[in-house]
């Protein structure tokens, strides 16, 4: 395979830079186009191109650009709870999740701020844990996972919260104090 042909291949699916010879992923014409497709392209390109500024310009201008219509589609697709309102459509939840692993996490953290003002309008406890587990996995903020672990004392299940708790922040201590009351 030459170089035109490996160009015409990642300019279809940048996924495809995963499975080109390592000196593709060392050339950054290559790497550039394949992250124009898929923006998680970058993650299978030589850790010298990995900060390459021009690449990582365009994997963020590209994301913010999908981002922001993805964020419409969620806002418009959520119920009062911040989650769903049919199982198969994108909501906010999904679009923090999406933010965090493209390594935007203070716009997820907004998000799922948003997600939790929406809580005091409709109380489901596997929201709760949900938005929870999520705040502390993928933010990986156990601070605020806390406070809302906290909020969730008396609306959700004892032992699904002390097993969240345990899971999540490995507080044992406070979990079994949880399961007991």
């Amino acid at each position: 395979m030459d170089k035109k042909e490996a160009l015409k291949l990642v300019q279809e699916s940048g996924h495809e830079l995963v499975y080109l010879p390592d000196e593709f992923k060392k050339d950054k014409e290559i790497v550039l186009e394949a992250v124009k497709t898929y923006g998680r392209a970058l993650e299978y390109a030589d850790k010298k191109l990995q900060d390459d500024k021009e690449i990582v310009t365009t994997k963020t201008k590209l994301n913010i650009k999908k981002f922001k219509k993805l964020e419409q589609e969620a806002f418009n697709n959520t119920d009062e709870s911040g989650y769903y309102m049919d199982e198969f459509d994108y909501c906010l939840g999904n679009l923090a999740e999406d933010l965090c692993s493209a390594g935007e996490k203070e716009w997820a953290r907004k998000i799922y701020k948003v997600v939790e003002e929406k809580l005091g309008s409709q109380i489901d406890s596997e929201i709760y844990l949900n938005l929870a587990e999520d705040v502390a996995t993928y933010l990986g903020d156990k601070e605020w996972a806390r406070k809302i672990y906290k909020e969730a004392e008396g609306i959700v299940d004892g032992e699904a919260l002390a097993d969240s708790i345990i899971e999540n922040l490995g507080d044992k201590e406070w979990a079994k104090k949880v399961q007991e009351s």
